[in-house]
């Protein structure tokens, strides 16, 4: 288990999405893009899903729990980072297999 740290909040992600998240941000957020990123809440912390506005002012910090990286989907990547080119921004999705 992972966490996003931005603008003083917290939010835990399993290792494999937050690399993913991690690069798809920083591929969307080239040229100083603005854009919302929303992923899901797990059950256990009472379901539903968060959103957070991503400026380029306000750091983005990844903290990992494993020390490997994880294998690398590509079309993940691409798919994440072209949602947040669209209205809905960068929504974390299911990884495609």
């Amino acid at each position: 288990m992972g966490f996003l740290h931005y603008g003083g909040e917290v939010f835990p992600l399993d290792d494999r999405t937050l690399v993913h998240l991690q690069i798809a941000i920083y591929e969307a957020r080239a040229g100083g893009r603005e854009f919302y990123v929303t992923w899901p809440i797990s059950r256990d912390s009472g379901s539903g899903r968060l959103s957070a506005w991503l400026t380029p002012g306000i750091p983005v910090l990844f903290e990992y729990e494993g020390s490997r990286v994880p294998r690398i989907n590509r079309a993940w990547v691409e798919k994440l980072a072209h949602s947040a080119m669209t209205g809905t921004g960068l929504v974390v999705t299911p990884e495609p297999f």
